[in-house]
């Protein structure tokens, strides 16, 4: 695949009707309590959890793209659909303008390689990231972890769909096979629900660094890395970028779920 520089993808990426709603470039900061607290390799977040609309989050990123098409093509409320997740090519758009981003702050930091972590559902945001990556050329694995689907067959198969139409849509070639994987070992019973490894990385990252996740995506993601630590899957040589895709306003609708696994932790005895 030719290597394209950062300004060559922005060059392409601003073929592509935008508007701009969303708080850009968003931090790239170091997690050193969370990555002394494992044992692991040397932690980063990237903050898409302060965008700016609304909460934040991944959305913003794609609606400046969806938004940008919705109003070039003089749409109403009724003649554009955007897709769930707005994942869609143009949707994947706000990620591979992410994947600039990350590749740039990295670089800035005296990094070549990384891995990179983040939750999964729609798909459209590890698409963005994969695309974009792969066409800088990037040493950066993208490790997407499946938050959502109980069809993980299905899901890899949406991926490698938006991978393509997301390249397609730039005129540069789609990414290898190899680079799309999704991990479905952290979805716990289904979409929504708790898991023991989610309340963990909540409390983990909260006690560490202060950061709030969310019990629905971020904190699944964030169970799926803590894991990968521990097991030793993921190479402490490099440092791991975790993606914060927002949503810690969830938080409010597991209130009982969260209060009684505190309450459950504060009678456990003593060992």
């Amino acid at each position: 695949m030719p290597i394209l520089s950062p300004e060559s993808l922005r060059e392409r990426l601003s073929c592509a009707p935008r508007e701009p709603i969303a708080h850009l470039p968003t931090p790239l900061q170091p997690m050193p309590r969370l990555s002394k607290a494992l044992g692991g390799p040397e932690l980063w977040i990237k903050r898409d959890d302060c965008t700016g609309l609304a909460t934040g989050g991944n959305k913003a990123r794609k609606l400046e793209f969806l938004l940008g098409e919705a109003r070039a093509e003089g749409a109403d409320t009724h003649s554009y659909v955007i897709p769930p997740g707005g994942s869609s090519a143009t949707g994947a758009l706000g990620y591979v303008n992410c994947a600039i981003e990350i590749f740039e702050q990295l670089a800035a930091e005296g990094h070549e390689s990384a891995t990179l972590v983040h939750a999964t559902a729609s798909t459209g945001t590890q698409a963005g990231l994969i695309v974009g990556l792969s066409a800088l050329g990037a040493d950066i694995d993208v490790s997407g972890i499946n938050t959502y689907a109980k069809d993980g067959a299905a899901q890899e198969s949406d991926l490698r769909r938006h991978c393509h139409e997301t390249a397609v849509r730039l005129d540069i070639e789609c990414p290898h096979d190899e680079r799309i994987q999704i991990d479905h070992r952290h979805l716990g019973d289904d979409y929504g629900l708790p898991t023991p490894g989610m309340f963990e990385a909540l409390e983990m990252t909260a006690q560490s660094e202060g950061l709030l996740l969310d019990p629905v995506y971020s904190g699944k993601a964030m169970a799926g890395m803590i894991a990968a630590i521990r097991s030793g899957e993921l190479d402490t040589t490099r440092p791991t970028i975790f993606l914060h895709t927002g949503g810690s306003a969830g938080l409010f609708a597991y209130r009982d779920a969260i209060s009684a696994r505190m309450a459950k932790t504060e009678s456990a005895p003593d060992r």
